[in-house]
């Protein structure tokens, strides 16, 4: 997996998916559709990655300016990640925590953080309530105190979940598909442009 662009351009992330329980890994041509959606250059910008995995998501945020906080449960993919941000030795604008993404969620609202984009990527088919992880922590999500008012939340989800197009705080901008990956971009109720084909 290559940074795709900006100061980390080229740089290879060495994630092995034998080594780590065979995780599914965003491919390169979905990582820059989503990039393209969220935008390009995020110098100055917040980035939260709930679901880290491989880091590559946040590593690429990174590396376009964004300063990122990446989550992930699996003690030995955040032991992946941290290795990784002290090779690369990337000082003090991103992080990853050892946590689940609900857990994160409590603890961020509770401090009052709030961040410009959040990247939301759950396993595929992990469950929790006879439901798909991704609806449970999406609506938590919405519900959350870190939304600013011009928050960006990119879901990637499989083609067979449907989420809504709108929530509590938040509803659906643009939608589209690769395959069996969908990027699901919502922003804040109070300021939309229903726009699917973008």
């Amino acid at each position: 997996m290559r940074i795709i662009t900006g100061a980390l351009k080229g740089r290879v992330v060495p994630f092995d998916n034998q080594a780590f329980g065979n995780a599914a890994t965003t491919s390169g041509r979905a990582k820059e559709a989503a990039f393209t959606m969220m935008g390009a250059d995020l110098s100055g910008l917040s980035f939260l990655d709930l679901f880290a995995c491989s880091g590559q998501i946040g590593l690429e945020a990174f590396s376009r300016g964004a300063e990122v906080l990446m989550c992930e449960t699996e003690r030995h993919r955040y032991e992946f990640i941290a290795s990784i941000i002290q090779k690369w030795d990337l000082g003090d604008r991103i992080c990853v925590h050892h946590s689940s993404a609900e857990k994160l969620l409590l603890s961020l609202s509770t401090e009052g953080t709030v961040f410009d984009i959040i990247f939301l990527d759950p396993p595929y088919h992990a469950q929790v309530d006879d439901r798909p992880l991704v609806e449970k922590v999406f609506s938590e999500l919405d519900q959350s105190t870190i939304l600013s008012n011009d928050t960006t939340v990119m879901v990637q989800h499989a083609h067979s979940v449907v989420l809504p197009r709108s929530g509590q705080n938040l509803v659906m901008v643009k939608r589209k598909q690769y395959g069996d990956t969908v990027f699901s971009a919502y922003k804040p109720s109070s300021k939309y442009d229903l726009d699917f084909n973008r």
